[in-house]
Order: C-alpha cells, then sequence, then structure tokens
C-alpha cells in the first residue's frame, strides 16, 4: 500500500503546485505518473505468487500488445484512436488483465484437467473481481487514464465479437478497443506457452486458430492486423522464451504436464488448440469452421 499513498500524497501536493510553479508541475507530473504505473505494476504481479509462470505471461502480453497497438496507429480505421500516447497506456495497463485471478480458488486455477461447469462458472467471475479491485483504485487515488484503460480491458477482454463471451455478453464494438486488442494477445500466448494441461502449441497453430476466430471470438479487423505482423510477433515471442528459459529451469518440467505430443509441421489449428480456445474463452467452438 505504500505506492499507493504515495500517489494519493503526490495527488494533494499537486492541486497546492499547480497555480503557483507549473514548472514544479511538469516534474510532479512526471512523478505522479511513474508511481501511478508502479502501483499497476505492483498490482500485475501479485498473481506471480499463485504460479511462476504469470510473471513471464505478463512481460510477453506487454510486448505483444504494444506490438499489436503500435501497428494499429498506420491503420486508417484505428489511427485516430490508437495514438502514440494510446499505446504507451495499453502496453502497461494490459498486464492487469487478470488481476482477478488472485480471488480464484488455485484448485480450479491450476486444474490439469478439464473444469467442471461449476469451476468454468467460477472461473469466470475473474473480469468482475477484477473490476471491483480497479474501482476501488479508482475511487482511492482518483480519475487516471492508465486506471480507466486497466479496468476496460480486465473487465472485457473475455467478450467476444459475435456477443457470446462473458461476464455481459457485448457484441461487435461495444467492446471497448483495448480489450479487443488485449483479447488477441492474450489468447496468442495462451495457446503458445505450456500450461498444467495442455502442451505449448506451435507459432503456426496459434495463428491459425485465431485467424479462424476473426469475426466470431475476435475484432476481425484487428486480426487481419495481427496476422500482418504474426512473423514479428514470433520473433519476439522466441526471444522473450529464450530469456525465460535461461532464468528459469521450470518452464521444462511444467512442459511435461501436457496433454500429448503436437505435429510441430501442421501449420492448422489442432482439435486440441480449438479445444484449448473453447477452454479459455469459455464458449463453444464448434461454430469455426475455415475460412
Amino acid at each position: 500500500m505504500l505506492c499507493v499513498g504515495t500517489w494519493w500524497l503526490l495527488r494533494q501536493r499537486a492541486k497546492s503546485i499547480v497555480a503557483e510553479n507549473p514548472a514544479s508541475w511538469l516534474r510532479l507530473h512526471d512523478d505522479l505518473e511513474r508511481t501511478q504505473q508502479a502501483v499497476m505494476l505492483g498490482l500485475a504481479h501479485l498473481s506471480e505468487s499463485r504460479d511462476e509462470a504469470t510473471g513471464e505471461h505478463l512481460i510477453r502480453i506487454r510486448v505483444f500488445t504494444r506490438e499489436l497497438a503500435t501497428e494499429l496507429v498506420k491503420h486508417p480505421k484505428f489511427c485516430h484512436i490508437v495514438t502514440p500516447e494510446f499505446v504507451r497506456r495499453i502496453e502497461v495497463s494490459a498486464m492487469l488483465h487478470d488481476i482477478g485471478k488472485v480471488g480464484i480458488a488455485d484448485k480450479i486455477l491450476l486444474k490439469p484437467g478439464s473444469l467442471s461447469p461449476a469451476e468454468r462458472r467460477e472461473m469466470q467471475r475473474h473480469p468482475l473481481i477484477s473490476s471491483e479491485c480497479l474501482s476501488r483504485l479508482e475511487t482511492t487515488l482518483g480519475v487516471s487514464n492508465f486506471l480507466q484503460m486497466a479496468h476496460e480491458i480486465a473487465l472485457s477482454h473475455h467478450e467476444r465479437w459475435d456477443g457470446l463471451g462473458y461476464p455481459f455478453g457485448l457484441r461487435g464494438t461495444a467492446i471497448p478497443l483495448a480489450a479487443r486488442i488485449v483479447a488477441i494477445t492474450d489468447v496468442y500466448d495462451a495457446l503458445s506457452s505450456p500450461r498444467v494441461y495442455k502442451p505449448a502449441f506451435p507459432h503456426k497453430q496459434c495463428v491459425e486458430t485465431i485467424r479462424l476466430a476473426a469475426g466470431t471470438q475476435f475484432d476481425p479487423e484487428l486480426v487481419a492486423v495481427f496476422l500482418q505482423i504474426e512473423s514479428q510477433i514470433e520473433k519476439l515471442s522466441n526471444s522473450l522464451r529464450a530469456e525465460d528459459r535461461s532464468g528459469n529451469a521450470t518452464t521444462s518440467s511444467r512442459a511435461t504436464r501436457a496433454d500429448g505430443p503436437h505435429d510441430l509441421a501442421k501449420p492448422s489449428a489442432s482439435p486440441t488448440a480449438l479445444r484449448e480456445l473453447e477452454r479459455f474463452s469459455g464458449t463453444p467452438i464448434t461454430h469455426i469452421t475455415e475460412k
């Protein structure tokens, strides 16, 4: 809570400085922003105590999200929203996307097998837990662009383009843009990472699985942009995972707790990859067909 208290004190001090000394205000603004980001990063890493792989996941989500958002700066449809400032905010805010999982029991969060209907319903509560946590921070600390975006992402990144997601069944552009971006990068990392209940899928299978879900789970225009930079995402993923392997010997042991071998040469989305997408999204994938 020290960072939160420091942030609050800085905000109070700012009110008395703004009118008195603009130059001092600029320096204080920088201090506020640094403290704000420290609070958010601290919250994001709370869940590391549950699963050592989470910290690595958060770093990759930050990098993948920044890469996709940076490409959207050049897109004629999104460039008026996705500005360099938007990119700066989303790469930090994205790291809080699953903060609500601290409220989910380990027996569900780390279960190696399929979730029961009751367990799935419990798992689907985590966006609401995230929302409650971030709402309390906003109440205490005041309105913040970073926190506002983090709130949107955490609450809505499991919504689906076709309206079959959760927690509210939002459809299409009713889903905040930042959440639609993170939905793609989060699923990519979930598919390409080993979990206690599955192996890591090859990059080509991950990309094909996301392609097949364009227009159903994901915003099709965002998927099109993701497909344009998928080779860059692969390079970043390989580089980050190489760093993870050099500093964390647990990765290989986690990968052994998988469902079985997979075909590294086959580029299409495997049934196992599609089942993982179903597990991740909380909705059936029988409607996903070749496009």
